[in-house]
């Protein structure tokens, strides 16, 4: 699956055209807060109390650009939290971080939940980087301060940032996540009055790699600074549900000690071991399907937009890679596939592919060509009364049409391209370099005092 953030460079020159002034229209929901009568982000009474701005759960994305950098510290390493507060560097802490992640054959779904405290005797704006895998893509985040929680829609990044921005002028807890590059990602929290503990909750989804048969997960347990790895100073908790489309005949983590327990043959659960002690190592587990893997592996999903499917594409059993691949979608009516230009399946990796289907019928999906010298086709049958399996399908196409598009805009220097590539990411609600994801806790403001900023550096 292509990351939305790939071609980071070439996307923040491109995006700087928008900035500039050659901005592609936005048309977004408005359907997760009300503006009252004062409408204009930067109005005083935006965040007055009294004027209900966002529902009782509420999120929002959002991306940093030039004329708000100012605004923030020198963006810190990923790693563990330290402060530096009034030039003297001081302790941090986000005081422990809880992984929960849902494996349903080559999807998984995660949870990421950290919690901050403010251990000052001052309000502060507190930041943090940290990594995520190379092909995670969040589409959630949920911001609990005591019992209420804040859950965020998408919003284009323009509009969050200010409203972020006067919510923090006004007083108002808020937190920022903006995707730095490649696999980094920046969460800002405002107005952390002392004391207090906020937990942020992050929901990201990813495919998982598949190499000769083996699938794997993966979690960064250290940050890749420009001093070199460094292990996170906070204490994670790491728990996986595993359910594999077949039984499952090898699951092993090579990199920590953890307890694994079979609930069924396809099956299992891991946790992290409290004791392990190689925290310097990045989490991988790996699983081994019992029977032979199978050519192809599809999953399907149909809500009110349409169907949806992926398809973990392998080339047959025991053979080289497979050259001049055809697929015939039959009855499925497969539409707005990505990759679009599949014409090879490298030997002993699966390649993943996209796409929308409109068919309702029991059908077979026909994929032919060349290895070696000689003509390989095997078929996959398909049943697409049995939609609704994993809800994140339409997300992951939305993703791999993104990075479609990403690619496109590069290439053509089409800027039109870059409003189509931002719509998607607000339809389907995913963080992108034109959104994302913003909490406003405006129920009512912090205390009047003095604001510092703290930037996270390890």
């Amino acid at each position: 699956m292509k990351r939305i953030a790939n071609n980071w460079i070439c996307w923040v020159a491109i995006a700087g055209l928008i900035v500039s002034g050659c901005s592609v229209g936005y048309v977004g929901t408005d359907r997760a807060f009300s503006r009252g009568g004062n409408s204009h982000p930067h109005a005083a009474d935006f965040f007055a109390p009294g004027i209900e701005s966002f529902q009782a759960e509420e999120f929002w994305v959002i991306e940093r650009n030039s004329e708000t950098a100012a605004a923030f510290p020198q963006s810190p390493e990923p790693g563990g939290l330290k402060a530096v507060v009034h030039g003297q560097q001081r302790e941090l802490a986000v005081t422990d971080m809880d992984v929960n992640a849902a494996v349903k054959g080559y999807i998984a779904t995660v949870n990421v939940t950290q919690r901050f405290q403010n251990p000052y005797a001052q309000r502060i704006e507190a930041v943090y980087v940290f990594s995520m895998p190379r092909d995670a893509a969040v589409d959630d985040f949920i911001m609990t301060i005591g019992k209420r929680r804040i859950r965020g829609v998408i919003r284009e990044r323009k509009e969050a940032e200010a409203i972020y921005q006067e919510a923090k002028r006004q007083g108002y807890l808020a937190s920022l996540l903006t995707a730095n590059h490649a696999n980094t990602f920046r969460q800002t929290i405002a107005n952390i009055e002392p004391g207090n503990y906020i937990d942020v909750r992050i929901h990201y989804f990813q495919v998982l790699q598949s190499d000769n048969g083996w699938y794997e997960f993966f979690f960064p347990m250290r940050s890749n600074s420009k001093g070199g790895a460094k292990p996170w100073s906070v204490p994670v908790s790491l728990h996986i549900d595993v359910q594999a489309s077949a039984p499952i005949a090898d699951l092993e983590c090579p990199t920590h000690f953890v307890t694994k327990k079979s609930l069924s043959p396809e099956h299992w659960t891991v946790e992290l071991n409290p004791k392990d002690g190689i925290p310097y190592l990045d989490f991988r587990l790996r699983y081994r399907l019992a029977n032979e893997q199978s050519s192809a592996d599809l999953m399907t999903y149909r809500d009110e937009r349409g169907g949806y499917f992926t398809l973990m594409l392998h080339p047959p059993n025991d053979s080289p890679a497979l050259t001049n691949v055809k697929m015939d979608w039959g009855a499925m009516q497969a539409s707005e596939i990505y990759p679009g230009n599949l014409t090879n399946l490298p030997a002993g990796r699966a390649v993943l592919m996209a796409g929308r289907f409109n068919g309702t019928a029991p059908t077979t999906v026909t994929v032919t060509g060349t290895a070696g010298n000689q003509p390989v086709s095997f078929f996959l049958p398909v049943d697409l009364s049995r939609t609704g399996m994993e809800k994140s399908i339409p997300k992951i196409w939305a993703s791999m049409k993104i990075g479609a598009l990403e690619s496109e805009a590069i290439r053509t220097s089409d800027l039109q391209l870059l409003g189509e590539t931002r719509q998607v990411a607000l339809d389907y609600g995913l963080a992108s370099p034109f959104t994302s994801f913003l909490a406003v806790d405006a129920n009512e403001p912090t205390e009047e005092m003095k604001t510092i900023t703290v930037p996270a550096v390890p």
